[in-house]
């Protein structure tokens, strides 16, 4: 081979590995914006701003969303209807989902009786996952969250009674039964209905494959 042959060689093969490189990075940022894109009529629902406190009795603010991937949800611990479900989901999630540096978060929506102390007990019985956070807070300010700046319904339900331990009744509270998946600016990337298996399980690995890229 000739002697001018062999810089050629190398010249070629480091142009090679660097294509090779360069492509491998621009498929990750493909791969996290795709994961990241909001899903159509989602581009402008942002998670608000909130105050709130957490089953460990902690004040947070809207900042714990931030930066990071999250798994969301809205229930409350007297709640016979679609809360279980929905449970059952989020620890299947958390299952899939192994290893990943995926938070979860749900939102009480009667704060009234789901105090802190409340919530505890309530993750205990859940497994106490490290990563999942149940909060708590005033009631206007979990309204305000739902109804007015996410638009979604929050209601009393009269014709569904539940009973509770003590033998006192209380309202059934219609409220979201999605999860969302949130971005780390906050932006509402994906929804998806607990009675839904493949839903959940897209979101779910949407969320890994945007935990990994970050």
């Amino acid at each position: 081979m000739p002697k001018w042959f062999a810089p050629l060689v190398m010249l070629a093969a480091v142009g090679f590995i660097g294509s090779v490189g360069l492509l491998l990075v621009i498929g990750m940022q493909q791969r996290t914006v795709v994961a990241l894109e909001p899903d159509p009529g989602l581009e402008e629902l942002v998670f608000p701003e909130f105050s709130l406190t957490t089953h460990r009795g902690e004040a947070v603010d809207e900042s714990m969303l931030e930066g990071g991937v999250t798994i969301l949800d809205f229930t409350f611990t007297h709640c016979p209807f679609a809360c279980p479900g929905m449970n059952a989901e989020m620890m299947r999630m958390q299952g899939m989902l192994d290893g990943a540096d995926v938070r979860y978060v749900s939102i009480t929506v009667d704060p009234l009786r789901d105090t802190p102390e409340r919530l505890t007990e309530h993750a205990a019985a859940l497994g106490n996952h490290p990563d999942w956070t149940f909060l708590t807070g005033d009631l206007a300010e979990i309204e305000r969250i739902l109804k007015q700046d996410l638009q979604f319904d929050l209601t009393e339900d009269e014709e569904n009674p539940i009973t509770l331990p003590d033998g006192s009744v209380m309202s059934n509270i219609v409220h979201p039964t999605r999860f969302f998946l949130i971005g780390p600016d906050r932006q509402i990337v994906s929804l998806a209905s607990y009675t839904w298996p493949t839903q959940v399980d897209e979101l779910a690995r949407r969320a890994r494959e945007a935990a990994d890229s970050l």
